[in-house]
Order: C-alpha cells, then structure tokens, then sequence
C-alpha cells in the first residue's frame, strides 16, 4: 500500500447553497431585500456591544443561551427522522456476510469501511489502483491485498462490533420489510417521475413505499426525483420479490428535494441471494459522469451488491457474498442538521472565549 503523501488529492465535488427568497413589491431590489431579512435574523455584531460594559457582557452572555437552545432544537430535529441506523453510520461500507469480501478497483470512497463475517471465514478487502479516505475495521485479522491503492486512515482488526452492526442492520432491513408500504411503480426508460413522500405509508417517522418487481424499470438516461417535501421524515422503498435476477439502476439520476438528504433516503432489499447493481453512466472508459449520480443507503444484506461506473452519494450495506466497486466514486456525507450543530457550538465556543478575554481585560484595568 502507497502511504499518504504518494498520491495526489482527489478532485472534490462543489457544493452550492441557494436562498430561496420571494421578489418584493415596491422599490426595493431583490438584493436589498435579502440582505435586510438576513440581517434582520442576526444578532448584531461584537463590534456594537462595546457601547459600555453592561451591555457587552448582557449582548454576549445572552447570545449563548439561545445558542445553546438551536443546538437541541438542531438535535431534536436529527433524532426524529425514521429509521436509526446505530452504530453503522459511522461506515459507508458495511460488508459482512458468507463472503466477507470487499473488492474495490479504479475507484475513491470517502467513508469508512467494516468487514466481517458471519460464518467464520476470514474479512478480506482487495484494492487495486484506488484511494480510501478512511480507516478499515475487521471483525478479525485483517486482510489487505491489491496494488497502488491508499487507506488514508487505520487498518484494524478484531473489532468486535462489526458482525454486530450488521445483525442490526440486516434486523433493520426485516423489520422494515414487513411494514405494508404504499404501491410504488417505477417506469422509466428515459424522462423523469417524481416521488412525493407524503404518497408512502407513515409508520415511525418513515414514508414506507412498496416496489414490485412487475413495476419497476430504471435507465436509459432516467431522472428520478424523490421530494421529502420538507416534512422532516425518513423515506424507504422496500424492494419485494425480484428474485435471483435482482434488481438495479441504469444510467441516470437520482435527485433528492424538499429537504430529504442521502441519510434519510433507503433503498432495502428483502429476500435472500437477490442481487443489487448500480450503474450511473459513464463519460468515458472507466469514468463516471460528473452529471449522473445516485442518493441514498443502498442495503442489501443477502444479496451481493455490485457498482460499476457510479458516483454514489450515500452508503452501502449487506453483500451478502460480496461488495465488488469498479471505476467509481462513493462518499458518505453526514446530515446537514450535524454540519449545523458542530458549527453552532465551534460559534458558541468562540463567542464564550471572546466574552472571557474582555472579562479579564476589564479586571486588569481595575485592578
């Protein structure tokens, strides 16, 4: 294995954050009226508070309690979402089935990989010319193999939770299974469908859908939206009687709306030895197209999963022979709602630090 510093960074993917603002009436431009309304939900700058002590110390000091409270309120939101995939989360692989093999090629995960077994054979990860920016637990010894490839993180064996968090999600995946979802047929040889999550059945948080093997088709450069329409719920598409022909998705998107993140999407395959295959398009031999990925927790824990030629925004679970990724890339993001906590406190932290320094100052001026 190469170390680190042998390989070049990998290229990133731009994000982009739009306000979603209406246009006002009257003279005012639209520019205006954004910046106005901005500043309007900001506490007003350090700066201001030095008008005399007392008010420093009250504007600074008041700031912390509310910040303190958008932090639950943030955490309250992340908790009431649907399905909990536990300990699981901290992966973007999980394999741990008869195989107990994880082969990666020609490819970048940015997420941590699990491995294990249940039946006692040995956890392998095969990785040729590829880069894991991440570290790899096995539930035993740990084997790697394969050539040119980088593990950015820890490679360590014998942990004990691996074969556990599967058992969990593998429990995860049946107890969903067995909930009656909605009717969902998915015909798409080219053009887009929309899904709206209101339309699935609500049983814990989730929007529960039904797909049928006699009602699904996905490729020929298809667009499948799913809208959460902001409604701060979990949606899960069980996937029923495929059989050992499996099912997949062809070249195409998937694009998430209404506030529904990679997390809270979950593709669940039930019934053993059904295979799953993902396969975004690519731009040329080798190559995923930068304008063609898929969302969502793919989970499969019997079956085997294969991805070729993908750019997977989410994560994948079971393979129940194996997990083989070629020619792609996989990153496992956490939820926005984690983005906002962790910026919330490093805020809060920075705001209580400045409140200190001043408080000093000012006992050694009086002193």
């Amino acid at each position: 294995m190469k170390t680190p510093s042998t390989i070049k960074e990998p290229h990133g993917t731009k994000r982009s954050l739009a306000t979603d603002l209406p246009l006002p009436a009257g003279g005012r431009t639209f520019a205006a009226t954004a910046s106005a309304r901005l500043h309007s939900l900001l506490p007003p700058p350090i700066p201001r508070l030095v008008r005399s002590r007392r008010v420093r110390e009250r504007g600074i000091a008041g700031a912390i309690p509310i910040l303190a409270l958008a932090g639950l309120l943030f955490t309250a939101s992340a908790g009431a979402a649907g399905f909990d995939l536990g300990d699981a989360s901290s992966y973007g692989i999980l394999q741990s089935g008869k195989g107990g093999r994880v082969t990666i090629v020609n490819s970048t995960i940015s997420g941590n990989i699990a491995i294990g077994s249940q039946n006692r054979k040995r956890p392998s990860l095969v990785a040729s010319n590829s880069l894991e920016n991440g570290k790899v637990d096995f539930a035993s010894l740990p084997i790697v193999t394969g050539s040119g490839s980088t593990i950015t993180g820890a490679v360590t064996g014998n942990v004990d939770s691996v074969n556990s968090d599967y058992a969990s999600l593998a429990a995860l995946s049946t107890a969903l299974g067995a909930i009656k979802g909605a009717p969902l047929s998915i015909s798409l040889s080219g053009g887009s469908e929309t899904v709206l999550a209101s339309g699935g059945f609500l049983s814990g948080g989730n929007r529960v859908f039904d797909v049928s093997a006699n009602g699904f088709v996905f490729n020929h450069f298809s667009t499948l939206i799913i809208d959460g329409q902001n409604l701060g719920q979990s949606v899960v598409l069980n996937f029923k009687g495929f059989g050992a022909k499996g099912w997949g998705l062809g070249a195409g998107n998937i694009i998430l709306t209404g506030g529904l993140t990679p997390d809270r999407l979950l593709w669940n395959t039930l019934g053993s030895g059904v295979p799953m295959g993902l396969n975004s398009w690519s731009f040329a031999a080798g190559t995923p197209h930068p304008e063609y990925s898929f969302s969502g927790i793919f989970l499969d824990p019997l079956g085997q999963i294969d991805v070729d030629t993908t750019i997977l925004h989410g994560r994948l679970y079971g393979g129940n022979d194996s997990i083989l990724i070629t020619d792609s890339r996989l990153d496992s993001v956490p939820e926005p709602s984690a983005y906002a906590l962790f910026g919330l406190v490093i805020l809060g932290l920075l705001v209580l630090a400045h409140h200190r320094r001043r408080k000093m100052a000012a006992g050694g001026r009086t002193g």
